[in-house]
């Protein structure tokens, strides 16, 4: 059995290796900690779930890009991501 863990945006050193403190993604957003994604994965692993997005916001984000024109998606993240 294999887990797929799509854990969004996550309080790790990441955003300091990435200079990303300024970026709409995590400047004043309250973001799970790697211990709650990675228990939250261990969790969905556990009930032999196949995907395991972890929070609701990213859950809806993560399955409306299905229904959204590629360029419109790309533009969104660009967004997302820029300081």
């Amino acid at each position: 059995m294999v887990t797929a863990l799509c854990p969004g945006a996550t309080e790790s050193g990441f955003q300091s290796a990435a200079d990303m403190h300024e970026s709409k993604l995590v400047k004043g957003k309250k973001l799970p900690t790697s211990q709650e994604v990675a228990e939250y994965g261990y969790q969905s692993m556990m009930k032999g779930k196949t995907v395991a997005i972890h929070g609701f916001k990213n859950y809806v984000l993560t399955n409306s890009i299905r229904f959204l024109p590629r360029n419109l998606v790309v533009k969104v993240v660009r967004g997302m991501q820029g300081k």
